[in-house]
């Protein structure tokens, strides 16, 4: 990857890459103290990661309900015995293996906004250093950088009023909302 911020690619463009070559590794940005790294096997995404708290595993359970606000405490716990975050939220005895995959899956999408959202230092790639660990909630690159772009997207329009949006000749809102149709992505749009 690229050694300096002018020249480094966007975050879309290195998974694309990776994606396209079935590559394996980590995928680490750090700014600071903040460090985030996102694990790949063969060009889909393993698990995400972050030195955060409020993007830990533990706390993305939490907020989902899975647990209980004591149980942070035995999770944090077992991971300073050395467990992986997904074994220690797994061995309370209280979650299923779809409860962990769930929340791995919404950690990785937080980071994955994160990191699209705002500016980061320039990633470092480290190909073939994943670490052993049983998480692996396979979403391909394309799909993840997908829904990644998605999020930051619904996050970026909650910010602007839509009465602050003036399209010339178009007609103003409506009471309810926007006086256009509502498209997905590769639809025709509606006649009337």
């Amino acid at each position: 990857m690229a050694s300096s911020e002018a020249e480094s690619p966007h975050l879309v463009t290195i998974l694309l890459e990776i994606d396209e070559q079935t590559r394996s590794g980590l995928l680490r940005f750090q700014s600071g103290d903040a460090r985030r790294q996102l694990a790949i096997r063969s060009g889909r995404l393993a698990y995400a990661e972050s030195s955060l708290a409020d993007e830990h595993l533990a706390r993305i359970l939490l907020a989902l309900g899975h647990i209980a606000r004591p149980d942070l405490a035995e999770i944090t716990k077992r991971m300073r015995e050395g467990m992986p975050s997904d074994a220690a939220a797994l061995s309370l005895g209280k979650l299923t293996d779809s409860d962990v995959a769930a929340a791995l899956r919404e950690q990785a999408l937080a980071i994955g906004t994160t990191l699209l959202k705002g500016p980061t230092a320039p990633p470092r790639f480290y190909p073939d250093a994943v670490p052993p660990r049983a998480a692996n909630i396979g979403i391909p690159l394309a799909d993840f950088a997908l829904e990644c772009a998605r999020r930051a997207a619904r996050g970026a329009r909650t910010a602007i009023p839509n009465d602050s949006i003036v399209v010339p000749g178009a007609a103003p809102p409506s009471a309810s909302g926007s006086s256009r149709p509502r498209r997905h992505c590769g639809s025709a749009p509606s006649s009337g």
